[in-house]
């Protein structure tokens, strides 16, 4: 996103060239996460020798068995990783030929399908700070299921998704009402801003089913059920590609987006359905745990949407649309700010994580 911003506002690029650099960004990002992993393990090389020597597990593996078994692992979670950009690649290759079909011009169909492409970039922020929380719990889900500890598997579980609506919703909730704003911000007002804003309202709760798409298929993997995993992939992007088609002629723009929507969620409801059957979860008490939060969003949701009309009321007409929507943001996501985490900090699973994480810092 930061990267957009800056080919577009400072470096006057074209729209182009700012997807281009957002998604060159995301391989430079993993291209530094693989370096940093090197070298933690060069410096830590001589403690996991030590550990391996030590275990009295030992025995030696042919290197084929152990690539065999490596891929069997390694094949469904990169599957699982692939689901959003291949979700992203459809809408690219699809859009066109769709809109043109249905009477759109060579030119607004590209404007579409770059706009969708640029919402992507701006959903995906939230997704990726959200699952980060959820994410850092499944390690000790895969080791409870291991023992046979399914009572903690289940509350781990449980854990995880509190955390990833918490930290989710609001993002999602925010991005939808201050859509149009934070758009025009972003990518400026060459970039078709209105239509541009409108379909990132739609998208904005995308960021939701891309969220627990990416828990419930760590979850999948930490309760050894990768291989099925597969299959809930494959349901819900052979939804999505008949849906994009379905769809589009009769609600335009946002045809792909709800095709994304019902997908993903046919994957997460065929995950949450292996799942439950598997390890007996049971959901309901889950969904009434989440009732503070929904109502926390509702208030913050508000507050936010109170912020943005009083700011389009009282600011002055001699400010740019820029700097208006500029001021309208800023005061909005602050406010949203102060408004949730001032009272979600009382929340008994935000204490309860931020205690659980003072242990793991201090030891």
């Amino acid at each position: 996103m930061a990267g957009a911003y800056i080919v577009i506002h400072m470096l006057g690029g074209s729209l182009k060239n700012a997807v281009g650099i957002a998604t060159f960004a995301a391989f430079i990002g993993g291209l530094a996460g693989f370096f940093v992993l090197l070298l933690y393990f060069y410096k830590r090389r001589h403690l996991i020798k030590k550990q391996r020597d030590q275990s009295p597990n030992n025995m030696d593996l042919e290197i084929a068995s152990i690539f065999k078994e490596l891929l069997g692992y390694a094949f469904p979670f990169v599957v699982a990783g692939l689901a959003i950009p291949i979700y992203q690649n459809i809408d690219t290759f699809t859009i066109n030929p769709i809109f043109q079909s249905i009477g759109y011009t060579l030119h607004d169909s590209e404007t579409v399908n770059s706009v969708i492409g640029l919402a992507q970039i701006l959903v995906m922020v939230p997704v990726s700070l959200a699952t980060a929380f959820g994410m850092s719990l499944i390690p000790g889900v895969t080791s409870a299921y291991t023992s046979g500890r399914m009572t903690e598997v289940k509350n781990r579980i449980h854990q995880s998704i509190q955390l990833l609506m918490f930290f989710t919703l609001p993002a999602a909730m925010g991005l939808c009402i201050l859509g149009k704003s934070v758009y025009l911000i972003v990518f400026g007002l060459q970039n078709s801003p209105d239509l541009g804003g409108g379909i990132l309202q739609w998208y904005s709760l995308a960021a939701i089913v891309f969220a627990l798409f990416t828990v419930s298929a760590a979850v999948m993997q930490g309760i050894n059920k990768q291989k099925t995993l597969i299959t809930g992939v494959l349901l819900g992007v052979i939804l999505k590609i008949v849906l994009n088609y379905l769809l589009s002629p009769y609600l335009g723009e946002t045809g792909p987006i709800l095709a994304t929507y019902i997908g993903f969620s046919v994957s997460i409801l065929y995950n949450v359905f292996v799942i439950k059957k598997a390890i007996r979860l049971d959901i309901l008490p889950m969904l009434k745990t989440l009732r503070s939060v929904f109502l926390l969003v509702i208030a913050m949701s508000l507050t936010v949407w109170l912020v943005k009309y009083m700011a389009g009321s009282l600011l002055p007409e001699t400010l740019s649309i820029y700097y208006r929507a500029l001021i309208t943001s800023i005061l909005g996501i602050t406010t949203g700010i102060i408004v949730y985490l001032g009272i979600g900090s009382r929340l008994s699973l935000v204490k309860e994580y931020l205690s659980s994480r003072k242990v793991k810092d201090g030891s």
